[in-house]
């Protein structure tokens, strides 16, 4: 098991147990079937948390260490990436945390519990100067893009559509300027800079699981596609 990259062994934990469940479900509205009607209602689900229970041992040269090495697995466990032994990731949020005696007062079982969202390795795309691309994405759920449009030529604006429910305008481009539009932390930005107030659109971009289709209106621009495929 893996926090951030950070083999638990490496504080002398051991993984005993581990209990994943799939993404909560959240209706929006009730379902109903009315009186007179035909057929039921259902309505919209929306796939939430993942939530992951872990219990692992511990072991210390004695009981102050233990209790060291028990604070130190709590600190990095707060907000992390937990990564087992499997293509998956998780970014992952301590929600609670609770420690019971063995018969040796240097070592102790701690329980761990996460609220957190799964998706695989980091996927790259590239649209080099052409104006339409299909990319199929893997996963079950909608996951946030990131783009990297560099043009060669200055821009007024270029607008990108496949890629939110509206298009996506973006304005004033500088040649060779990377522009970047992060959907994972919903910023625009060239060289470090918020150039958020030269776009125009309604959402950042994303994908959906399967077939997305991605336009543009312009043929001098290189734009990287970046994605995490995720998973209920």
């Amino acid at each position: 098991m893996l926090i951030d990259n950070v083999n638990i062994k490496e504080i002398d934990a051991v993984l005993m147990e581990k209990n994943i469940q799939p993404s909560s479900i959240e209706l929006d509205g009730e379902y109903a079937w009315l009186k007179n009607s035909l057929l039921p209602f259902f309505p919209k689900q929306d796939f939430k948390f993942i939530s992951i229970e872990v219990k692992l041992y511990i072991k210390g040269k004695d009981e102050s260490d233990v209790k060291s090495k028990i604070g130190t697995l709590i600190n990095k466990s707060k907000d992390c990436i937990l990564k087992f032994d499997d293509d998956f990731y998780y970014q992952s949020f301590l929600i609670n945390c609770n420690t019971e005696n063995t018969l040796k007062k240097e070592s102790k079982k701690i329980s761990l519990s996460f609220i957190a969202y799964s998706y695989k390795e980091e996927v790259t795309e590239t649209m080099n100067r052409i104006t339409n691309k299909t990319i199929n994405v893997a996963g079950n759920l909608e996951t946030p893009a990131i783009l990297e449009i560099i043009p060669s030529i200055d821009l007024i604006d270029l607008t990108l559509t496949g890629l939110a429910e509206d298009p996506i305008i973006l304005k004033n481009l500088k040649a060779n300027k990377k522009l970047i539009v992060n959907g994972e932390d919903s910023t625009v930005t060239v060289d470090g800079v918020n150039k958020f107030s030269d776009t125009d659109m309604w959402g950042f971009p994303k994908l959906s699981p399967g077939a997305n289709t991605i336009t543009t209106d312009k043929s001098s621009v290189d734009i990287t596609i970046k994605y995490k495929p995720r998973y209920i």
